[in-house]
């Protein structure tokens, strides 16, 4: 939907990130060592999108 929102037929690597954390936000659960020690659910999803690489621009245009 953003990405047709954003006038695009196809999503892009950039479309995921923008609506990872109002998707996913709600699923982490948090230990009370990391509530502690002030961790937030927005500090895990930015490691995980950090960690997890975006396919590169080529392999996009040749799928698509």
């Amino acid at each position: 939907m953003l990405a047709l929102l954003r006038g695009r037929g196809h999503v892009i690597p950039a479309d995921i990130r923008d609506l990872a954390g109002d998707v996913l936000r709600h699923r982490i659960v948090l230990s009370y060592d990391a509530l502690s020690e002030g961790v937030s659910a927005d500090d895990v999803l930015v490691r995980v999108l950090e960690a997890v690489p975006a396919p590169s621009d080529d392999h996009i245009r040749r799928v698509a």
